[in-house]
């Protein structure tokens, strides 16, 4: 769990919440490069965050680059009546491009986030990692009373590479009395490497958080089914030196079956009068109308 305090407000942020509310010493050393990191969603992302804390008057709201700001409802899911200590959400969703800062307070103190929302085209080099729990667990509410599950979103640089999967089997043999080899059983499967931080890298705090999300029950990456490889922990690779971002890698598992999508038709048409005459532009080329 991570936890922050400012002159008494206490918050223990959820592993799992789509936001990190940690400031910039939690993660880079004096001496270290000046570098920044700003987190990054889609427009249409669902940003959620679940944390705990004590105070009962927690309110939350998000600012854009031009300074308008937008309140958010802050929803108490539970509150333990022996340590007193209360579980709060906020989700919300912003289709707006542009930068923002997301403010948690108890009136006094503050914790702050800022993120970027940008078009899906600007971020192809990015994966969603999708992910809820069978059950309420690791002081995160994933199941409602009603048995719907909250999801969380977290969006990150990286992907998947082709050239490093590899191939791995289970199975059983047996040898007869020849020392012959009769195989009873096999399962093949194949093993991908998830690379985050491609490019500049990434915090030390984005491998531990993909290390927790991997120990939840269903994980989608980009809408693909996924799970960690037996008991693979995120690799992390030094960029440079004195450099606070990183390369992580975990080996996962995904289906893979040969799902292949076709291509749309598209028909194409020529502009005409009503006499079936082609209609020419100045320069004497045909009108092309696609349907």
């Amino acid at each position: 769990m991570a936890i922050f305090v400012l002159n008494g407000f206490m918050i223990i942020n959820s592993k799992y919440s789509s936001l990190y509310l940690g400031e910039e010493k939690f993660w880079k050393a004096f001496f270290d490069r000046d570098v920044c990191f700003v987190q990054t969603f889609a427009s249409g992302d669902e940003i959620r965050v679940q944390f705990r804390g004590y105070s009962e008057n927690s309110t939350a709201k998000y600012k854009n680059q031009n300074g308008t700001e937008t309140n958010l409802t802050v929803n108490m899911l539970y509150s333990d009546s022996i340590t007193g200590l209360k579980l709060f959400e906020a989700a919300f969703t912003i289709h707006a491009i542009g930068e923002y800062k997301f403010t948690l307070t108890n009136g006094t103190e503050s914790v702050l986030s800022f993120f970027s929302v940008k078009t899906q085209a600007e971020l192809i080099n990015t994966v969603l990692l999708n992910y809820t729990h069978r059950r309420n667990e690791y002081d995160t509410i994933f199941v409602q009373e009603n048995g719907v599950r909250k999801t969380f979103n977290f969006r990150i640089e990286g992907g998947l590479y082709p050239g490093d999967k590899t191939q791995a089997v289970e199975n059983e043999t047996f040898r007869d009395q020849r020392f012959n080899p009769f195989q009873t059983a096999s399962e093949v499967y194949q093993i991908s490497i998830l690379t985050i931080g491609t490019g500049k890298g990434v915090p030390q705090w984005v491998g531990n958080k993909i290390n927790h999300i991997f120990n939840l029950s269903n994980i989608l990456i980009d809408g693909i089914s996924t799970a960690r490889n037996e008991s693979s922990v995120p690799d992390m690779i030094q960029v440079a030196g004195y450099h606070p971002l990183y390369v992580f890698k975990l080996n996962i598992e995904q289906s893979d079956d040969d799902i292949i999508l076709g291509s749309q038709k598209t028909d194409v048409f020529y502009l005409t009068d009503n006499s079936g005459n082609m209609i020419v532009t100045n320069s004497g080329d045909n009108i092309t109308v696609y349907h």
